[in-house]
């Protein structure tokens, strides 16, 4: 799907970066940042390597119906993102932790589907950006 993304975006790269602004607030993480566009940059970095492994986390919970262990990887995303100002990543992320928390994991696929599209859109965003 990676692949596949990345070879879409390259033909409307615009128009999909477009979108991503409304998946990530950049001016508020500058604002939280003061301006510091260095440190936005790395910690931008650091979440396209490790929103993958959280997503996988969450999928795994969703899959198995572990609605304790969704619980626990959907809130981990959901600051993760939060500290990037991914603002759709951490919505979804928190559907997603309250499904656990409620013992739904086993209702949470079309959420999963969501977050994993969302995620994705970010970080083609993020490759777009390097």
């Amino acid at each position: 799907m990676a692949r596949y993304m990345r070879r879409r975006a390259t033909g409307c790269q615009k128009r999909l970066c477009q979108r991503i602004m409304t998946d990530l607030d950049q001016q508020d993480l500058l604002d939280r940042l003061d301006g510091d566009n260095e440190l936005a940059k790395e910690l931008l970095q650091i979440f396209g390597e490790v929103a993958p492994l959280m997503v996988g986390a969450v999928r795994q919970a969703v899959l198995t119906a572990d609605s304790q262990s969704l619980a626990s990887a959907a809130h981990e995303l959901k600051g993760s993102a939060a500290s990037v100002s991914a603002v759709v990543v951490q919505d979804l992320a928190g559907q997603l932790e309250e499904l656990g928390r409620t013992e739904r994991a086993r209702h949470a696929s079309e959420e999963l589907g969501r977050l994993e599209a969302a995620v994705e859109r970010v970080i083609v965003a993020l490759e777009g950006r390097a």
